[in-house]
């Protein structure tokens, strides 16, 4: 549905601010803190299923935005809170997972790989990319050892995913 953004309440160094956001129909209220952010709420079909994840932006740093992923679970539902993630961006995974782009530090970014599904997202596991070395790394953030994968399969599927390698 269609949400209407309103904010209230600070935000400032010492305190959030309040975001509200109203479905249009009136079916769904969502509450969210944040303080200073750069962004709006919007919609983006972040999994390739043909429904639109709500990216909610709650904090911006330096480069990255913490966002706070809404996502439709199937059947009517209102839209449930998944994970949240500090990114610039975000793209596919050839494999459908949500991958959060963030910068760690000039020559470092991660590739946060998540997957939703069940009415669940699940973060998956982080590739960290060292442009300066020209080294990928791959970090299980608690969704690795579903897949079955060992150390070099999961740099080979995540490193060597098109979401990284262009």
């Amino acid at each position: 549905p269609a949400f209407a953004a309103r904010y209230g309440g600070g935000p400032s160094a010492e305190e959030d601010g309040t975001l509200t956001l109203v479905a249009a129909d009136g079916s769904q209220t969502i509450t969210e803190r944040y303080n200073i952010v750069f962004a709006t709420p919007y919609y983006d079909d972040l999994d390739g299923n043909g429904t639109h994840e709500l990216l909610v932006p709650l904090f911006s740093g330096a480069s990255n935005t913490v966002y706070a992923i809404w996502f439709d679970p199937g059947e009517g539902s209102p839209l449930v809170r998944g994970e949240e993630f500090p990114a610039v961006g975000f793209g596919r995974s050839q494999n459908g997972e949500v991958v959060a782009i963030g910068h760690v530090s000039a020559a470092e970014s991660v590739y946060t790989f998540s997957r939703i599904a069940g009415g669940v997202m699940t973060t998956i596991a982080g590739a960290f990319v060292d442009v300066a070395a020209g080294t990928c790394r791959v970090e299980d953030f608690g969704g690795l050892g579903a897949l079955g994968l060992t150390d070099d399969a999961a740099r080979e599927r995540f490193c060597g995913d098109p979401v990284i390698t262009g």
